[in-house]
């Protein structure tokens, strides 16, 4: 539905969407073996080995709305609201309701700037927005108990006939679990000059992820050595600024040039209400650091009488409070610390342009980034004291 009113002035719109989605995967799989030679196909094989197969679904239904009014083509509010519902949660709990709002003012249509014949665009914007994440751990299935055929470890009990025991899966749901949710904030500037032959926009941002779905680590002896649970805050914010131009347009001869760079920080506003910190591979997650920020062992160099590689290791009294630093030739044994580099570049974007002649075109892009740090773990791997005879080695060692 579209209107206008006040002479047309004010314009109003809305939009009703219903949107169901099904997604299934059917597979099955057979092993058969003692076939005679040209024969291929499996019912020809001689022992029927195994048969399996399994199915998963996911549905979702979605409800949208969107009204936007606009008043003299300078002011323009939208707000939209959706309802999702999957799935993967429970009946009580599987409804996730998002809503946002946006405004935006153009001013290059104010008098008090109608004098710049130059400025060809300036518009202020503002938006706020919620939005659902389906992609968590357990896939379609994330509060289901599924059943798994080995005890942890991988190791088979009470086998019959050479078949495992099928026992419950070691993930404990929450019974609670619901949608994780992200919302945007953004607050931009568009422009542009000389009949929008240089044009560009700066905008700052603010994604908050609320109530993440995570498989929180306990301790196998409890029986449930996983919790599935909605624990934790991410915030992601920055700046992005995107500029072009066409610096030549003749009859014959086009060239274009652009390029946008960003400002991206990373910080976990809260983990989870069970454990102050985790750790994630090369990572420590704890509240107000980056969730990319390296939490390695600190080297200490190579002991010149045998070669070995050496690592700090904090000294602890007996409360456990650090006294002291030493030295050890055992990987495992030296202590993790936060290093202070980010993963995370200090800056990141992209360059592109594009010549035409006549019926000939040229486009070249280029991406760039500087100051975020990467963990070369293929060279570390590499650098060792000959303890494993014929392993691949690097020249450094």
């Amino acid at each position: 539905y579209s209107d206008s009113y006040f002479n047309d002035t004010h314009k109003l719109s809305f939009d009703a969407l219903y949107e169901v989605n099904t997604q299934t995967t059917d597979s099955f799989s057979a092993i058969s073996t003692g076939f005679l030679p040209g024969q291929e196909e499996l019912g020809n094989g001689n022992i029927a080995v195994s048969t399996g197969g399994f199915r998963l679904e996911q549905r979702i239904a979605s409800i949208l709305g969107r009204l936007s009014y606009s008043i003299h083509d300078k002011y323009f509010f939208d707000f939209s609201y959706r309802q999702d519902k999957t799935s993967q949660f429970s009946e009580v709990f599987r409804t996730g309701d998002f809503f946002s709002v946006g405004a935006s003012w153009s001013l290059h249509k104010e008098g008090f700037l109608s004098s710049f014949d130059w400025l060809t665009n300036l518009r202020l914007r503002g938006s706020y927005g919620e939005l659902g994440n389906v992609f968590i751990p357990g896939g379609f299935f994330p509060t289901s108990a599924l059943f798994g055929g080995t005890n942890f470890g991988g190791i088979n009990i009470s086998p019959v006939e050479g078949n495992p025991s099928n026992l419950p899966s070691p993930t404990l749901i929450d019974p609670t679990l619901t949608w994780e949710t992200t919302a945007i904030t953004n607050i931009g500037l568009d422009f542009g000059f000389f009949n929008n032959n240089f044009t560009g926009s700066v905008e700052y941002f603010v994604n908050n992820s609320v109530d993440l779905v995570q498989d929180l680590e306990g301790s196998p002896s409890t029986g449930t050595p996983v919790l599935r649970t909605n624990a934790g805050d991410l915030q992601n914010r920055g700046l992005e600024v995107t500029l072009n131009g066409n610096l030549m347009n003749t009859e014959d001869i086009q060239w274009s040039l652009g390029g946008n760079f960003s400002f991206l920080e990373n910080e976990l506003i809260e983990l989870n209400p069970i454990f102050e910190r985790r750790i994630n591979g090369s990572k420590l997650w704890i509240a107000g650091s980056s969730t990319q920020e390296f939490f390695i062992r600190e080297w200490a160099g190579v002991d010149p009488a045998t070669g070995d590689s050496m690592w700090f290791k904090d000294i602890l009294d007996p409360n456990g409070e650090v006294i002291g630093k030493t030295i050890t030739n055992v990987y495992d044994d030296a202590t993790r610390y936060q290093t202070g580099k980010n993963a995370i570049p200090d800056i990141q974007g992209g360059l592109n342009t594009t010549l035409n002649y006549k019926n000939f075109d040229l486009s070249l892009l280029f991406n760039f980034s500087f100051g975020g740090y990467l963990l070369d773990s293929d060279y570390s791997g590499l650098i060792s004291n000959f303890s494993n005879t014929g392993g691949a080695t690097h020249p450094d060692n």
